[in-house]
């Protein structure tokens, strides 16, 4: 009967073990997430931000050229 006790401690302490691994892993994998949310929106500004500076350049080598 002991022994049974015991084992189900160990089980009991590895189960919460495996749950705190698990919650740990579920926030990771949010930031994660969140983090690539961030990067995908910063690298759209970028890529407009790159084309108005595109369009400006052009406009003014054109100016240049008059």
């Amino acid at each position: 009967m002991e022994q049974t006790v015991r084992e189900l401690k160990a089980a009991d302490e590895v189960n919460k073990k495996a749950c705190a691994d698990a919650s740990r892993l579920a926030e990771e994998l949010r930031q994660e997430r969140e983090h690539e949310q961030y990067l995908q929106r910063r690298h759209k500004d970028l890529e407009f931000n790159l084309k108005v500076v595109q369009a400006k350049l052009e406009e003014a080598e054109a100016t240049v050229r008059k």
